[in-house]
């Protein structure tokens, strides 16, 4: 089952990001983590990117953290893949720009 979640988070955020690609600049290194180990690899590492990076900041500016790929880990149909660990962390950053997600 554990398989088959990650394979669903990963076109899930496939499909977020090819959205993104198209409204503005995107890091090539998600892309390229996700076509080498998969979407729930590229999301854990964009938690270990400090300072927060820029295109979270540029996701809160245009009111839309909401795309982002933290507030998509925090769906309840995905935190199952995440650490207690990581999703506090991308609660916080969420929280930190302004964003209440949902509780998980």
């Amino acid at each position: 089952m554990t398989a088959r979640l990650e394979d669903e988070f990963h076109r899930a955020l496939e499909n977020r990001v090819y959205a993104d690609i198209k409204s503005r600049d995107f890091p090539e290194f998600l892309l390229q983590a996700m076509r080498r180990y998969g979407g729930v690899f590229a999301a854990k590492q964009l938690l270990g990117i400090s300072p927060v990076r820029s295109g979270l900041v540029e996701l809160g500016k245009q009111g839309r953290l909401d795309k982002s790929v933290e507030a998509l880990m925090l769906q309840e149909r995905w935190n199952t893949l995440f650490s207690v660990r990581e999703l506090k962390l991308a609660r916080r950053r969420l929280k930190d720009l302004g964003y209440e997600p949902d509780p998980c």
